[in-house]
């Protein structure tokens, strides 16, 4: 093993830099064609907060405010307002999916560089393995902050191996305002200058864009994104998780095989130069995921998407795990026995978490859920006996044991992998909305304000509202002039904020019901529209009971 890590720090990077790179433009164009196509036919989101930062990045272009919105993030923020907003609402979530798909395959790109430089062979392995990471292919449709945070993350990184210090601490910068917990990193990044002698003035470069953020947003909005820091009580709708509830969340976001092949990976790469680096943060991001979801703080919905910033580096790792797989020597079928015991490792932990903290399923997702367990539960046993077989053989074990515990790994990468290429399609609550826009659009004229709780009522008839410190629902009803339309629906109006029952609104007296908008459920509307009435005349006008509408 010591000569192996020897190659990766000496002949290993001669031999990776004469590498050709047309193998890895072959994989990279193909899966950003894939990417891209995914994304053409979505006309649905990943998560709603997807929808909402595309209107943050849209509605700068009317309102340059929300370029320092602090929930929208700079560092989502400015990139993609530079397409955001192009045609329609419609046209402009198309033309953010493309521009995540390409910034997805620089991320890509930037991943076989990183493991060029640090000398791994087989490089352009990296980029299937970042690209088979179903998270990683699902958000490359999207427009989360995840996706332009991996770029930076693994830009970074290049930029950092690559001795290029300043610009890697510039870049870095941009994490945080990005997505908040990334500020862990940062003396990770210092720790790293510091061991190459890097200078001092490039030490404050890695807080440029927060002060930047603070001052600006404090000057401009009266607003200080680093306040929130200081209170870490957030909501309880989240819950909290369990010291183990990430270990299932990073297998769904990378791949079982991934993180297998990234836990070997890792013990090869911590000796190679600055690769303490990629094995380091991932594993401190991991942790601060872990740690926040516990106590339930900063409002963390704990999601596996959070972890996909680390996937550039998860794929780094694990293209150095996968290396003496390849290798003709006894070593590889005691690397594949070894990869065998780390997924039934994390088996076992994802089994113990589910029964420690039950996961909340959707309906629709149950049955694979109880499928996808009883098959890792059957696979488990032959699986176990085929890994002591390879870990015990002295000689070359026995080619149909070798194939079929290869075979079965490389088909489930495949398939998690390639299922996150899927189009994002409409919630049925998404495409109701949808459905009935003509419907408000007659009422809703353009010299009109129109107040909602959904972004999808702003998407679907094109319009903006401006850049406001909060965005309570009843505050902006309170304040709301006569004329200003109201878009009352039943799935965010009744969530713990702003708590709003359509009885509620419909006995308001300044404001006057004008239809119900959609299929009854239990006497109440899915939508109903609202006008906010003058105050004389809202005095004058009884209330009409909800069930006559």
């Amino acid at each position: 093993m010591r000569g192996e890590d020897t190659a990766l720090q000496c002949t290993g990077v001669e031999a990776a830099r004469s590498e050709t790179p047309r193998r890895t433009s072959l994989l990279l164009v193909g899966f950003l064609a894939v990417s891209i196509l995914a994304g053409w036919l979505s006309d649905g989101v990943y998560h709603e907060d997807d929808l909402t930062h595309y209107q943050i990045a849209r509605w700068s272009r009317h309102d340059v405010r929300y370029l320092l919105d602090p929930w929208g993030r700079p560092g989502f923020t400015v990139p993609y307002s530079l397409v955001a907003w192009v045609g329609s609402s419609q046209d402009g979530l198309r033309a953010c999916r493309v521009f995540s798909a390409l910034i997805a395959a620089a991320t890509a790109w930037l991943t076989y560089c990183i493991a060029r430089s640090l000398g791994l062979r087989h490089a352009w392995a990296a980029v299937p393995l970042l690209y088979l990471q179903p998270l990683f292919a699902r958000l490359s449709l999207t427009t989360l902050t995840e996706t332009p945070l991996a770029f930076y993350l693994a830009l970074a990184t290049w930029l950092l191996l690559t001795g290029r210090n300043v610009a890697s601490a510039a870049l870095m910068a941009l994490a945080p305002v990005t997505r908040d917990e990334s500020v862990v990193l940062l003396p990770i990044w210092a720790w790293a200058i510091w061991r190459q002698g890097g200078r001092w003035w490039t030490y404050p470069l890695l807080c440029w864009a927060l002060v930047a953020h603070n001052l600006a947003a404090g000057w401009w909005l009266g607003v200080w994104p680093a306040s929130r820091w200081l209170d870490p009580a957030g909501s309880s709708v989240y819950g909290q998780g369990t010291p183990l509830t990430f270990i299932p969340k990073v297998m769904q976001a990378a791949g079982p095989a991934i993180v297998a092949l990234a836990i070997l990976g890792s013990r090869r790469l911590r000796r190679a130069g600055l690769g303490w680096v990629i094995v380091l943060a991932p594993l401190a991001w991991f942790l601060v995921q872990t740690a926040v979801y516990l106590r339930g703080a900063y409002s963390s919905g704990g999601y596996s998407r959070f972890l996909v910033p680390i996937c550039p580096w998860l794929a780094v790792l694990a293209t150095a795990g996968v290396r003496p797989l390849l290798s003709r020597r006894p070593i590889a079928q005691q690397a594949l026995g070894a990869t065998i015991v780390c997924l039934i490792v994390l088996w076992a932990v994802a089994e113990i978490e589910w029964h420690w903290r039950v996961p909340l399923s959707p309906a629709d997702l149950r049955t694979w859920a109880l499928v996808g367990r009883v098959s890792a539960l059957v696979a488990a046993g032959p699986l176990a006996l085929c890994a002591a077989w390879l870990l015990r053989a002295r000689r070359r074990a026995c080619p149909v044991i070798v194939a079929g515990s290869a075979g079965t790994a490389v088909i489930g990468l495949l398939v998690a992998g390639l299922a996150g290429f899927r189009p994002l399609k409409l919630a049925p609550d998404q495409a109701s909305v949808q459905g009935l826009a003509s419907v408000i659009s007659r009422a809703a004229d353009e010299d009109r304000l129109l107040v909602s709780s959904t972004g999808w009522v702003y998407h679907w008839l094109d319009r903006w509202t401006g850049w406001r410190g909060s965005t309570d629902v009843r505050g902006l009803l309170d304040e709301a002039e006569p004329g200003t339309l109201f878009v009352w629906d039943a799935r965010f109006c009744t969530e713990m904020t702003p708590r709003l029952t359509f009885t509620e609104i419909h006995d308001h007296r300044g404001w006057r019901q004008l239809w119900p908008v959609g299929d009854l459920t239990e006497g109440t509307p899915r939508l109903a529209l609202f006008e906010c009435q003058p105050l004389a005349q809202a005095s004058s006008q009884p209330s009409t009971p909800a069930e006559e509408h």
